[in-house]
């Protein structure tokens, strides 16, 4: 709130024990964890995480702090939120707020780091990851969420302990991951994994690719994998996530994509495929009867090569090129799911298997007809855009097509 965005949920600090927030809550509550227990409250169909002070400070080792100049008067509630504070990993994460009395409370210097844009650990920065190396892939979830950058001595600390990651369990990676890519931060999380030497580890297909074609560790500029993750995360936000599975089959494409040059109606058809559930043989069709369509003003929805691509296209030859395609697509999700060897597999099954169905989607025809498409006159052709957080494969098809045409128009022939 503080910085003006949407947060992801809101987390709870209370006094309450968690058995005395689960009987305040009947029947909408349940505790989650053994060594730090935390209540998950449904309300309004958002759960809300709820921890109590006694379950912070009693299963961490406690720490002896100096004494501080300022704390003359102090009731046990300010020491209670003081030494909580302390123990958490960043310092924009320490600040609390008492939304009764409308008060901040700030010992870490969380809201000095807000203003300065920053994301520093609150005790020193090796030792913080050296505790829980997860608090790596958090700061880079939270510096790509905000849009921050990280102090020195946090940066520096990253790179030296990346490899720390690889001892967090597969669960952890897999839903750390999925968080930076499907909360609409995505791209901006895949720069700093890759800035900071951490993408190899946990997409190492991607970080090939970035080796391959000279993207400098500090690079600003953008490729076909960086325009693909930043229109994902135009239709994602920390409140409107999409399922694992898209992201997935973003990557999976990409990868093929690049695989081998294509004809400029290859990537397009597929899209088109996978959005409506209608075969690659009416995708086809479809894209022949839109090669000369317009929006409301009268400007060709395709640019003038792709149209021209369009018209002198060999339909069998396209037909054997999209399959080939998606076959492409299909292996290299098989691949992302496999790759455990160097990063424990950060595509989980469900992931997976929602990605494979999706690609499957152009593979087999449940549908007679082409439905309407409506017209945008920003990107190209934009797909019905509801879009189901369940991950329903309609939706997932609908705004990966969305996603990709916005990403291949209108300049296809710069962006391939």
């Amino acid at each position: 709130m503080l910085v003006k965005q949407v947060p992801k949920d809101f987390d709870i600090l209370t006094t309450a024990e968690p058995k005395q927030v689960k009987a305040a809550f009947s029947g909408r509550c349940i505790i989650v964890g053994r060594r730090f227990p935390v209540c998950h409250v449904t309300s309004l169909n958002t759960v809300v995480e709820v921890s109590s002070f006694s379950t912070n400070s009693g299963n961490i080792k406690r720490i002896t702090y100096e004494p501080v100049v300022g704390t003359e008067g102090w009731s046990e509630d300010d020491f209670s939120r003081w030494d909580n504070s302390l123990r958490r990993d960043f310092t924009v994460n320490g600040i609390m707020y008492d939304p009764f009395k409308c008060i901040i409370y700030d010992y870490v210097g969380g809201l000095r780091d807000l203003r300065r844009c920053k994301i520093r650990t609150v005790i020193p920065a090796l030792e913080s990851f050296e505790e829980d190396s997860a608090r790596i892939l958090r700061a880079i979830r939270i510096a790509a969420r905000l849009e921050f950058s990280f102090a020195t001595s946090t940066a520096n600390a990253i790179r030296q302990l990346k490899s720390s990651i690889l001892t967090l369990n597969k669960t952890r990676l897999q839903l750390e991951v999925n968080t930076m890519m499907a909360y609409g931060s995505s791209e901006r999380s895949v720069r700093l994994l890759w800035r900071y030497g951490v993408l190899e580890y946990l997409l190492p297909f991607q970080a090939r690719y970035f080796s391959n074609t000279n993207l400098k560790r500090q690079a600003r500029r953008s490729d076909i994998l960086l325009k693909l993750l930043a229109n994902l995360d135009k239709v994602t936000a920390p409140n409107r996530p999409c399922h694992g599975g898209l992201w997935v089959a973003i990557l999976a494409f990409h990868l093929a994509l690049v695989e081998r040059p294509w004809s400029l109606t290859v990537g397009p058809t597929v899209a088109l495929a996978l959005s409506f559930g209608t075969g690659l043989e009416k995708a086809i069709t479809q894209v022949q009867k839109l090669c000369d369509a317009v929006d409301k003003n009268g400007k060709h929805l395709w640019n003038d090569q792709f149209r021209s691509c369009v018209k002198e296209m060999d339909e069998v030859v396209i037909l054997n090129d999209c399959q080939s395609f998606v076959d492409l697509c299909l292996n290299n999700v098989a691949q992302l799911h496999s790759a455990a060897a160097t990063c424990k597999g950060v595509v989980s099954k469900p992931y997976f298997y929602k990605a494979n169905h999706l690609f499957n989607r152009a593979l087999t025809s449940n549908s007679d007809d082409f439905p309407d498409i409506v017209h945008d006159t920003y990107k190209g052709v934009l797909m019905n855009s509801s879009f189901s957080t369940n991950g329903g494969i309609e939706d997932l098809g609908n705004v990966f097509s969305h996603v990709v045409l916005s990403t291949l128009f209108p300049s296809v022939s710069s962006s391939l």
